[in-house]
């Protein structure tokens, strides 16, 4: 898995549980040994008809091990807040 990027997505409706989320994913991912970019503000995304944001982040890791990703597979985030892992 050493030549392998993982992208993660964040999105959620409150931009505090999103930004506490990713900066616990950066630290898990960082414990275990793995290189990681730091989570990245995309555009918010703007409902017309209900007036309601979604927030979004992305956090890439460079470099992931086996145990980095048992790590992220075994993580409890809020309500509120979905996640998207890709290869």
């Amino acid at each position: 898995m050493r030549s392998q990027k993982l992208r993660i997505r964040l999105r959620g409706n409150d931009h505090i549980l999103i930004d506490h989320s990713a900066e616990r994913i950066v630290e898990l991912v960082e414990r275990n040994g793995a290189k990681t970019s730091r989570p990245i503000s995309l555009p918010t995304v703007k409902d017309i008809l209900t007036m309601a944001r979604t927030h979004r982040r992305s956090i890439d890791i460079l470099s992931p091990t086996s145990k980095t990703v048992d790590a992220l597979m075994g993580l409890e985030l809020p309500d509120g807040v979905d996640i998207e892992i890709k290869l």
